[in-house]
């Protein structure tokens, strides 16, 4: 229905219970690395700028982005610590995987 350069939105039919059919929409992102970077004591963070954020939009952020198709997330990881910081490590630890945060403007009412 959709391809953008970060999101793409498809659709499918999905049956009610009723007998009815819906059409349905989703919007799907590639997978993102994050990377916490250490300096000897210190945590290495990265100057960042979003629209619709106060103060022109910048903010302290962690190094990280997009894996590209085909990477493994340790390959991303590495690839955005470099791109970003200039550094790169052999030293990895995954921490977590979490499912993602909402990333579109979706109010709901309950």
């Amino acid at each position: 229905m959709f391809q953008g350069r970060v999101f793409s939105v498809y659709r499918w039919q999905l049956r009610l219970f009723d007998g009815r059919h819906v059409r349905n929409e989703a919007v799907w992102r590639p997978a993102t690395v994050n990377v916490i970077v250490t300096v000897g004591n210190k945590v290495l963070m990265t100057p960042e700028r979003q629209p619709g954020i106060a103060g022109g939009g910048w903010y302290q952020g962690m190094p990280g982005g997009r894996a590209r198709e085909g990477e493994t997330p340790l390959q991303g990881a590495k690839r955005e610590l470099l791109e970003e910081t200039g550094y790169a490590s052999e030293d990895w630890t995954l921490l977590s995987i979490d499912p993602a945060r909402p990333v579109t403007r979706w109010v709901v009412w309950w």
